[in-house]
C-alpha cells in the first residue's frame, strides 16, 4: 500500500531562497530586484565619474586601459618615495565618503593583509612626471632637513 506524504509549498525567488509564504518572496524578490537595479547604477556611475578623473599630472584617466599609475609616498622621518599602483581593469571603487572613483590594492604584506585605496588625482600616469614630482619632495624634504639642522646648530 503507498502512503502518500504531503510536502510544504514553498515559493522559490529568482536568487533561489525558498520561502513559506507567497507574500514573503513577493517582498524578498522586490528586494532583490531593487538592489539590483542599485548596484547597476552605482557601477555606471562609478564608471562615467572615472571618465571625468585627471591624474596628477594632468591626464585624462582612462578607464579601460590597464596600466600602471604612479604615486609619491611622504615620509615624515625619512625621505619620499615612489610607488607603483597597478590599475588591473577590476581593481576600482566607489568611494562613498570621499564621493570619488578609486583604484583599490589589496596586497599581502609580511603576514598581513593590505588594503589601501587611490583617489585618481593623487597619482601620476606618467613615470617621469612622477619622477620629476619625486625630486621635488625630496628638495623640500632636504630644505626641512637643513632648516632643522641649522636650529640645532643655533642652540649648541
Amino acid at each position: 500500500m503507498m502512503s502518500i506524504k504531503k510536502t510544504p509549498v514553498k515559493f522559490k525567488t529568482t536568487d533561489g531562497s525558498e520561502f513559506d509564504t507567497e507574500a514573503k518572496a513577493e517582498t524578498h524578490e522586490a528586494l532583490y530586484q531593487a538592489n539590483e537595479e542599485y548596484q547597476s547604477a552605482r557601477r555606471k556611475l562609478g564608471r562615467l565619474l572615472a571618465e571625468t578623473q585627471i591624474t596628477a599630472d594632468g591626464e585624462q584617466f582612462q578607464f579601460g586601459v590597464y596600466r600602471d599609475y604612479h604615486r609619491i609616498v611622504p615620509n615624515y622621518w625619512g625621505w619620499p618615495s615612489l610607488d607603483r599602483v597597478p590599475y588591473l581593469g577590476w581593481n576600482w571603487r566607489w568611494d562613498n565618503a570621499g564621493d570619488r572613483f578609486v583604484i583599490h590594492v589589496e596586497e599581502y604584506l609580511n603576514g598581513v593583509n593590505q588594503n589601501r585605496s587611490y583617489a585618481i588625482g593623487d597619482l601620476y600616469a606618467s613615470e617621469r612626471k612622477a619622477r620629476e614630482a619625486l625630486i621635488a619632495a625630496r628638495e623640500e624634504r632636504l630644505g626641512e632637513f637643513q632648516a632643522e639642522l641649522a636650529e640645532l646648530k643655533a642652540k649648541k
